[in-house]
């Protein structure tokens, strides 16, 4: 690190699966990464090392601790993390390596110089205010290792912000960096859970992944107010009882939410068929190609996964063009032609056959995921799974009113009877506006 610095940002506290080459001997430029999985050192034994030894579990990494006293140490950090000493820490397989050490015993690195050539070094270190003059703690961390790549990072945060996960902990980390491409390799994304860059994703396929989620939640939107209806009839036993105006004004909504439905959901039907013409998805299949033919591998088929697939793109067909027809029949011109026997069973009978098939197409989308817990990145569950209960709880609620008695006696109230206490009641009511 030398005079200049640049900032970068980040959205979370927690490192993404991210894994760093050495550079050859000699070579003081920016490495390549290399795909196969290495563990994430951490030189210090004080709270700041324990709390990222925690928070990189956490994110699913391994973790070798190196500590002047490992023996005392080890006491302190889960079972699951390796504690050695500096040198074997430094020297091990770890491309990544935290520095959580003080400035004042940035001399006990020395020996390690040779050792952290050509790694990526992050130092997590503030200085004293009262030195506030002179080389940063990053600069001068460099000039003692001169073959590490040296970043800066995470010293906005503190041991404890780390410790009690991203609800309390920061969500933006400056990382500083003269090398661009360590700089790169040190920024903390949930999104990015893999040895590469995933960011060519983001235009395509995660908003492929929110589409659904919406056409899915607007759908869901407008079943529900009827369910809510029918509940009030049932309780007051009348339908002539005013219904709040949030309720009516949602139930006077149901037609624009219905066609944003089928406008994401048609945005998700083009955004999936334009999936398989991306050249990341051609350089995907032929990099599965040739780990086949180097690993000698005869055929990837599997039944389930076929199985599952098929089904899954069946129902989403299937939902597509059973909201296309909600869409349809909801023009005026098209609904004039209806009576409304026809009209109330295209949108209310085929509308919640929609829903549950577009429900079934994301259960199928989803299936054993949901109990994987690799799927919960940073204690968050999968997408699918927070589109999920508001159609299924729409779904139960109109299942519920089925029931025979329940039924019958909705369909008594909607014809026009009423309970005699409530007739009692408006009588009562007229005759004492009358009186007034």
């Amino acid at each position: 690190m030398t005079g200049h610095t640049d900032y970068g940002r980040c959205e979370s506290p927690l490192l993404g699966n991210r894994e760093f080459a050495p550079t050859s001997p000699g070579h003081s430029g920016c490495a390549q990464r290399r795909s196969s999985p290495h563990p994430v050192a951490v030189l210090g034994g004080g709270d700041f090392a324990r709390s990222l030894a925690r928070r990189l579990l956490t994110a699913g990494h391994p973790v070798v601790v190196g500590s002047r006293l490992p023996s005392a140490a080890a006491a302190l950090f889960p079972p699951q993390v390796e504690v050695t000493t500096r040198e074997g820490a430094a020297g091990g397989t770890a491309h990544l390596v935290l520095v959580a050490v003080p400035r004042e015993h940035f001399n006990t690195l020395l020996p390690l110089a040779d050792s952290l050539r050509g790694k990526v070094v992050v130092d997590v270190s503030n200085r004293d205010r009262r030195g506030a003059t002179g080389p940063s703690n990053a600069e001068m961390l460099a000039e003692i290792l001169p073959e590490a790549r040296v970043v800066k990072a995470f010293n906005t945060l503190s041991a404890w912000s780390l410790q009690h996960g991203p609800r309390d902990a920061s969500r933006h980390v400056p990382v500083c960096s003269d090398c661009m491409e360590a700089k790169a390799e040190d920024v903390i994304h949930p999104f990015i859970m893999k040895q590469r860059s995933e960011f060519y994703r983001i235009p395509v396929e995660l908003v492929n992944k929110t589409l659904p989620v919406v056409a899915l939640v607007l759908l869901s939107l407008v079943y529900l107010p009827g369910v809510l209806a029918a509940v009030q009839q049932l309780r007051y036993r009348t339908k002539r009882r005013r219904f709040a105006p949030w309720l009516d004004s949602w139930l006077r909504s149901r037609k624009q939410l219905g066609l944003l439905s089928f406008f994401f959901a048609a945005l998700h039907a083009i955004y999936s068929l334009a999936l398989p013409l991306r050249r990341s998805y051609r350089y995907g299949l032929l990099n599965e190609a040739v780990h086949m033919v180097h690993k000698r591998i005869d055929t990837i088929w599997n039944d389930e996964s076929v199985w599952r697939m098929e089904i899954y793109i069946s129902l989403g067909i299937m939902a597509f063009g059973l909201l296309a027809l909600l869409a349809v029949t909801s023009l005026p011109s098209v609904s004039a032609a209806l009576n409304w026997r026809e009209f109330t069973f295209i949108q209310s009978q085929l509308g919640c056959v929609a829903l549950t098939v577009s429900t079934l197409h994301a259960l199928m989308f989803g299936w054993k995921r949901a109990f994987e817990p690799q799927r919960y990145h940073f204690y968050m569950p999968p997408l699918f799974l927070l589109a999920l209960p508001l159609p299924i709880g729409t779904l139960l609620g109109r299942l519920i009113l089925q029931v025979p008695c329940l039924q019958r006696r909705l369909q008594r109230i909607r014809r026009g009877w009423e309970d005699d206490r409530h007739t009692q009641s408006i009588q009562d009511y007229n005759e004492l506006t009358s009186i007034l």
